[in-house]
């Protein structure tokens, strides 16, 4: 799921989801409604340590593959059917 989607789906705004990843990082560090904006998009890809947060804050539902378009694995390790239609076309 994009986090555009878990985003909109879950009443979040830029400055309440840069609120809520703050309010993990360590002291001193911040997370601006900017950034947040930039990671909706997808015109900045969030750093490791911001992926590993959104994964929490979104409980899994939103995760690195998410900002880089890698087909989706299921539990027993196969491709799920709308990564594998993608795949198919563009064979």
């Amino acid at each position: 799921m994009k986090l555009r989607e878990w985003m909109t789906a879950n009443d979040y705004d830029d400055a309440s989801f840069a609120a809520a990843v703050t309010a993990r990082l360590p002291s001193g560090e911040n997370c601006s409604k900017k950034t947040v904006e930039k990671w909706r998009y997808g015109t900045r890809t969030p750093r490791r340590k911001a992926l590993s947060l959104i994964s929490q804050i979104t409980s899994g539902r939103v995760t690195a593959n998410d900002f880089v378009d890698l087909p989706r694995i299921d539990e027993q390790g196969a491709l799920t059917a709308s990564a594998a239609l993608g795949s198919s076309l563009k064979a």
